[in-house]
Parts: C-alpha cells; structure tokens; sequence
C-alpha cells in the first residue's frame, strides 16, 4: 500500500530514486500510510466521482483566490457599464458577484 502511494507520488512529481529516498528520511510514517490510504481510496473511486469531487472543492478555492485579488479594470469597466456607481470593491470576487447580481437584475426587469 505504501509503496504503490509511493510510486504513484513520485511519478506525479516527476522525482528519482534518489531524491523519493531523502524525502522518506525525513516524513512521518504515520502521515505516509494515511496519505497511502488517502490514494488508494481516491483510485478506488470511478471517474466521475472523482471528477464531482475535484468540481466541489474547486469553487471554494477559486473563491478564497478571488477574495485576495484586486478588481481587473475590464471587471471595473463592466460595472460601469452596467450602471454600477457605488464603492470600487475591495477584491475580484466582491466585483464578480456585484456583476452577478446586476446582470441578474437586467434579466428579470
């Protein structure tokens, strides 16, 4: 089970011999078996699960991503263009959700 983590590892990360066996010197056993287990559950998983979990956690990290960024001058061009005249927002995603809703709000009048 290690081992197959292992392999999978250090062929995701494109590692040789050498360097799998210094970062083994320095991990935890237990941390690598629960990382083993972690793999072997993921694989055991069909594609499409896989591929509605990956969808699940993504929007989250794009979001707290977003949540540290500024507004891009074409999201700030936008708002403007839609008639938006309040506060600049503080990060891409106030700005991307502020647009949501004023287009939403142009759909239903």
């Amino acid at each position: 089970m290690v081992g197959y983590a292992l392999e999978t590892a250090c062929r995701r990360c494109h590692l040789e011999a050498a360097q799998t066996l210094l970062l083994l010197s320095e991990l935890d056993f237990e941390a690598l078996l629960a990382g083993a287990r972690w793999a072997l559950w993921w694989e055991s998983l069909p594609p499409a699960e896989q591929h509605r979990i990956r969808a699940e956690r993504s929007e989250p990290a794009i979001e707290r991503w977003m949540a540290h960024q500024p507004p891009t001058e074409k999201q700030l061009r936008y708002l403007h263009s839609l008639g938006y005249r309040g506060p600049t927002p503080a990060n891409r995603l106030e700005a991307s959700r502020l647009i949501d809703e004023l287009v939403e709000g142009v759909r239903h009048v």
